[in-house]
C-alpha cells in the first residue's frame, strides 16, 4: 500500500531534513557520473548511486510533497497535488548539531561523500590539525563573518595565489595542474610510438598548414588543433612545449626569450601563449606587421576555442591542453580559482573542469573544457595499451596535480573502507594547500563527516576545521561555501542567538546564483522563519533556481503549479521542467511524478511504456522506502493493465525488506509486499505476511492514543482477499 501522505510528512517536518534523514551530508554542483570526479552533469561511467531523492543532497523536507486526497478505501496514492504545504522548521531538531547539509551546485554533487559516515569510523590522516586553538568569529552580521574569516585565513598564510610562478612553472601555469603534456609524452614513449622512416600525410599536412599560416597564405587557425593532434609525436611535442614555457620563467634577455618562443612554436604553432609574448615583443620593438601577424594568430586561435562549444558540460570548449584553457582563459580576463578532471572510462573521455571569475568581479563560474581529442589520440597511438582516463587522473595525482588530486579523492572516497577514506582526506588536504577551492568546498564538507562519529569536544575541533575551509573558499568567491556556513548558523552550531546570521550567509550566495542557496532562502520565506513571510517572494526564489536548472528547485515549483487552481497554471515549461528534473538523475521524486503524469495522461499524451520506464527509474535511483515502496505498488496492483510488472514489483519489495529493517516493520510497506507476493501467485506467502502487517498496525493503536493508522480495516480487507485466492487492484490515483 502507499503510504498515507500525512504520515510521510510527520517524518520530513524537521530542520533541513536531517532528523529525516541525518547521514546525507553531501557537498557540490552536475547527474551521476564517475566516481572519479563526483557528480557531475554528464553521462555515468558505470557508477550507481543509491541515493536519497534528492538535490546533492538537498533536505528532502525543504519543499515537502503536497498533501495528498485519496479515494475512498485507499491510501495508495502516489501523488495527487491539491495545495502546496512545505513543513516548517520550528522544532530546529538537529540530532548531529552540525547543520552542514550538501549543496547541489552545478559542478560536483559529493553527497555521496556521506555514505561511508554510515557504516564505519573514519579516521583523520595522521597530522591532521583540527586547530582546537580556533575562536568562533562573534557572528554580528554574516559580513562580518566572512570578512573576519579572511583575516583569519591570511594570518595563517595559506597560498590564495594559483596563478603565481614559481621556478618549476611558467608564469600562468597554475599550480592546480602540473606537466600533464609530460606525463601524456613518458606514456608514449614508454609504450612505444610510430617508427622513423618516411614521414606519414598527416605530419605533411601539419607542416603545409604551419608554413601557409606563416607566410599568410591561409587564415585557417582553426584547423591546427586537429592536424597537430592526427601527428605521432604529437605528445612528445607538448612535453617540449611544456619545458619551454617553465624555462621562460627564468627571466632571459630579450634574444634567450626570442629562442624560447620559436621553440614553442615549433613544438606547437597553435601555442597561445607563445603568440602573445611574440606580440608584445614586436610591438615593443616597433615591429607592428610583425606584432599584428601575431595578434591576428592569437585573436583566430582564441575565436576557435571559444566557437567550439559555450563553456557547458554539454558543450564545452575544445582544447588541446590543460594550460591551453588556463592561458586562454587569462585572456579572457579570468582567475582559476578551483579545477578538477572528469574521466569516463566507458566513454573514453577527459574533461578539464574549472571554476573561475572575471577580474572584475566575485561570482565563480563552473567552465567545461574537453580534452577528449588530445586522449582519444593518444589512445589511437597506444591501442590496448593506453591509460584509462582514471589511470591518467590517478598518475596526474601523484605528481602533484591538484586538479587530479581532487577527483583522485572522490574516487578514494566511494570505493568504502576506512583506509580509501583516510586517502582521499589526504588527497584532499594537498589539494586545499594549493589553493583549489573545489578541494576546499569537498574538505569542509568531509570534516563535517567525519565529525559526526566523534565525541563532542573533538567534533567541536573538527567542525572548526571544517569552517576554516569554508572560509578559504569563500576568500575565493565560493558560493557553496557560503551556502554551507549559512546552514551551520541555520542550524544553531554557533547558538540559537546567532541562527539569523545563517540567512545573511544565504542571501549572500544568492546574490552569487547559488541555486541551492535559493530554494533554501525560499523554504525560509514561505514559512516566515528567520525572516518575514513572503510566499510570493518565496515562489519568485523558486522560480528562478527552476529557470537555472535547479532539479528540486524544478520538482517543487512544477508542485505549486499542480497543487494551484487544479493546475490551470501547468504548461510546457513546466511540463519540461519536470523532465528536466528527472532526466537529470538526482530526483527520483520528478522521475514518480513525470511517471504519473504519463501514466494517466495528465498534462501530456498519456504513455504507459514511459510511464513504467520513468517510475522504475525512480525506485533504482533512490534507497528512499517510500518511493520504492510507490512504485512496487503501481506495478503490481495498477488496474491499467499496460502499467503492471508483478515480478518487478516483487523484486523490489525483496531488495527493500531485506536491506531495511524499519521498512520490515511497516504495516503500509508490508502490505505491498503481502500484494507482490500474491500478485505473482504465491497466496500463502501473500497471507503470512499481511498477517504481519495487520498485527503491526494493531500493536500501533494500542500504543498510540489517537488510535493509530486509519488504514486498518483496508490491510484487514487485504489479508481476506488474500486469504481467499485473490488479489487486489486499483486505478493509479
Amino acid at each position: 500500500m502507499r503510504l498515507p501522505e500525512h504520515l510521510q510528512q510527520t517524518l520530513e517536518t524537521d530542520f533541513l531534513g536531517l532528523e529525516h534523514d541525518q547521514h546525507h551530508f553531501g557537498m557540490t554542483g552536475e547527474a551521476t557520473a564517475d566516481l572519479l570526479v563526483g557528480r557531475i552533469r554528464r553521462v555515468a561511467a558505470g557508477v550507481t548511486y543509491g541515493s536519497r531523492p534528492d538535490a546533492g543532497g538537498l533536505p528532502e523536507a525543504t519543499l515537502s510533497a503536497p498533501e495528498a486526497t485519496e479515494p475512498e478505501h485507499s491510501r495508495l496514492s502516489i501523488i495527487r497535488e491539491r495545495r502546496l504545504q512545505w513543513p516548517a522548521m520550528h522544532e530546529m531538531r538537529v540530532r548531529n548539531r552540525h547543520g552542514l547539509a550538501a549543496p547541489r551546485q552545478r559542478l560536483i554533487r559529493c553527497r555521496e561523500l556521506n555514505l561511508l559516515a554510515e557504516q564505519r569510523h573514519v579516521e583523520l590522516p595522521p597530522g591532521t590539525k583540527t586547530r582546537p586553538d580556533y575562536r568562533r568569529l562573534p557572528p554580528g552580521d554574516a559580513t562580518g563573518i566572512v570578512a573576519g574569516g579572511s583575516a583569519m585565513i591570511q594570518r595563517q598564510q595559506y597560498r590564495h595565489d594559483l596563478m603565481k610562478p614559481s621556478p618549476s612553472r611558467p608564469a600562468g601555469h597554475p599550480a592546480l595542474l602540473r606537466s600533464g603534456a609530460a606525463l601524456l609524452a613518458a606514456t608514449v614513449l614508454l609504450l612505444g610510438c610510430a617508427s622513423p622512416g618516411q614521414r606519414p600525410p598527416e605530419v605533411e599536412h601539419y607542416d603545409r598548414l604551419v608554413a601557409d599560416l606563416a607566410e599568410g597564405r591561409s587564415e585557417a587557425w582553426h584547423e591546427l588543433p586537429d592536424a597537430f593532434l592526427a601527428r605521432s609525436d604529437f605528445a612528445t611535442r607538448l612535453a617540449r612545449l611544456e619545458q619551454a614555457q617553465a624555462r621562460t620563467d627564468d627571466s632571459p634577455d630579450r634574444d634567450q626569450l626570442e629562442g624560447l618562443l620559436a621553440e614553442m612554436l615549433g613544438a606547437y604553432y597553435g601555442d597561445l601563449r607563445a603568440h602573445e609574448v611574440q606580440a608584445r615583443l614586436a610591438y615593443a620593438g616597433s615591429d607592428t606587421e610583425r606584432g599584428d601577424f601575431h595578434r591576428r594568430a592569437l585573436e583566430a586561435l582564441a575565436a576557435a576555442i571559444n566557437n567550439s562549444g559555450n563553456g557547458t558540460a554539454t558543450e564545452p570548449w575544445r582544447v588541446v591542453s590543460a594550460t591551453e584553457a588556463f592561458v586562454w582563459l587569462s585572456s579572457q580576463r579570468r582567475e582559476v580559482a578551483g579545477a578538477l578532471y572528469h574521466g569516463d572510462d566507458a566513454e573514453g573521455s577527459l574533461a578539464l573542469v574549472l571554476k573561475a571569475r572575471r577580474r572584475d568581479g566575485d561570482r565563480l563560474e563552473e567552465l567545461w573544457f574537453d580534452l577528449t581529442p588530445t586522449y582519444q589520440a593518444t589512445r589511437r597511438i597506444l591501442g590496448d595499451d593506453a591509460p584509462q582516463p582514471s589511470e591518467l587522473i590517478a598518475a596526474r595525482a601523484r605528481d602533484g596535480d591538484a586538479a587530479a588530486q581532487t577527483a583522485y579523492a572522490i574516487r578514494l572516497w566511494h570505493r568504502g573502507s576506512s583506509e580509501s577514506a583516510v586517502q582521499a582526506v589526504h588527497w584532499l588536504q594537498r589539494a586545499s594547500a594549493e589553493g583549489n577551492v573545489i578541494a576546499r568546498e569537498m574538505l569542509g564538507v568531509v570534516y563535517g563527516v567525519i565529525a559526526r562519529s566523534r565525541s563532542d569536544e573533538e567534533a567541536e575541533q573538527i567542525i572548526d576545521a571544517a569552517v576554516d575551509q569554508f572560509l578559504l573558499a569563500v576568500s575565493q568567491g565560493s558560493s557553496t561555501a557560503l551556502y554551507n556556513l549559512g546552514q551551520l548558523y541555520l542550524s544553531g552550531h554557533f547558538g540559537s542567538e546567532n541562527q539569523p546570521a545563517g540567512v545573511d550567509l544565504l542571501r549572500q550566495a544568492v546574490d552569487r546564483d547559488n541555486l541551492d542557496a535559493m530554494v533554501l532562502l525560499a523554504r525560509l520565506r514561505y514559512n516566515g522563519q528567520f525572516v518575514a513571510q513572503d510566499q510570493a517572494a518565496a515562489l519568485r526564489l523558486l522560480e528562478r533556481a527552476a529557470e537555472g536548472g535547479h532539479p528540486e528547485g524544478q520538482l517543487f515549483y512544477v508542485r505549486h503549479l499542480l497543487s494551484t487552481d487544479d493546475g490551470a497554471g501547468f504548461d510546457d515549461r513546466a511540463l519540461n521542467w519536470l523532465r528536466e528534473a528527472a532526466a537529470s538523475g538526482e530526483s527520483p521524486q520528478a522521475m514518480l511524478l513525470l511517471g504519473t503524469l504519463l501514466a494517466r495522461g495528465e498534462h501530456t499524451e498519456r504513455d504507459p511504456a514511459q510511464a513504467v520506464a520513468w517510475m522504475k527509474r525512480a525506485a533504482a535511483s533512490t534507497l528512499d522506502a517510500d518511493t520504492i515502496n510507490t512504485v512496487a505498488w503501481v506495478l503490481v496492483v495498477a488496474e491499467q493493465r499496460d502499467l503492471r510488472d508483478p515480478a518487478h514489483g516483487l523484486e523490489l519489495m525483496e531488495a527493500l525488506m531485506s536491506r531495511d529493517e524499519v521498512a520490515a516493520m511497516n504495516a503500509a510497506y508490508l502490505d505491498t509486499w503481502a500484494a507482490s507476493h500474491a500478485a505473482n501467485g504465491n497466496f500463502e506467502r501473500a497471507v503470512a505476511i499481511q498477517r504481519q502487517a495487520v498485527a503491526v498496525a494493531e500493536a500501533e493503536s494500542e500504543r498510540r492514543e489517537d488510535g493509530g493508522p486509519d488504514y486498518l480495516p483496508l490491510l484487514r480487507e487485504h489479508l481476506e482477499r488474500f486469504s481467499n485466492g485473490e488479489t487486489v487492484s486499483e486505478d493509479v490515483p
